[in-house]
């Protein structure tokens, strides 16, 4: 499981709709439009040169599918997607066919500023020179967290001011195995070096 239930939205409900093409029970295209804008807008913007943002995975962000994403995951939906409208035509269908085919090629690019005001969290990539680079800020408020964890120490900081830059995609792949959790890139919080307590504990929280 990706990304808080990506497989639910992206994969599993267009699997069932390829078996009921041509049925009386035959899925409309309003699930197929809901699902393309997410593709388009969310994800497009998250991935970058296959990798996505470690932020952006909830409590599976520690998976090695995030460096494959978009030829492995993004790919294979969009596929379940396409197969599910049977060759109807639905809102957003030819931008999310070039973001296939731009997948399969490896040619994907999204320069722009993105803000996901509901997750704190702001992208912004620039091309300069054929070199696209990435950077992403994490916040946290009282109505957001930083990555959800069953454990103590990725999830307590982790949304803290939390500053990614990227050129070559996988600059922060294995880092994440290994980090010192209370020193994250962009950490906004006072250095310590005690035992981080759960994310849960909110009056240590926010």
């Amino acid at each position: 499981m990706l990304a808080y239930g990506f497989e639910w939205y992206a994969e599993s409900v267009f699997e069932v709709a390829e078996l009921l093409n041509g049925t009386d029970w035959e899925m409309s295209t309003l699930p197929l439009e809901e699902s393309t804008e997410v593709m388009l807008y969310t994800y497009s913007a998250l991935l970058f040169k296959d990798v996505l943002d470690f932020q952006s995975l909830g409590r599976t962000f520690l998976s090695s599918n995030a460096n494959k994403f978009g030829t492995k995951n993004l790919f294979r939906s969009i596929e379940h997607m396409e197969k599910a409208s049977d060759d109807r035509a639905f809102k957003g269908d030819k931008e999310l066919d070039a973001l296939h085919t731009s997948l399969n090629d490896e040619s994907h690019k999204a320069p722009g500023t993105y803000a996901f005001w509901n997750a704190d969290m702001l992208v912004h990539r620039r091309i300069e020179d054929s070199t696209e680079w990435y950077s992403s800020f994490k916040m946290q408020s009282s109505r957001t967290r930083g990555a959800e964890s069953f454990n103590k120490d990725p999830g307590m900081h982790n949304g803290s001011g939390i500053l990614q830059i990227k050129v070559d995609g996988k600059e922060y792949a294995d880092a994440r195995y290994n980090w010192d959790w209370h020193v994250l890139p962009g950490l906004t919080e006072e250095w310590k070096t005690d035992a981080i307590p759960m994310q849960s504990a909110e009056s240590k929280f926010n």
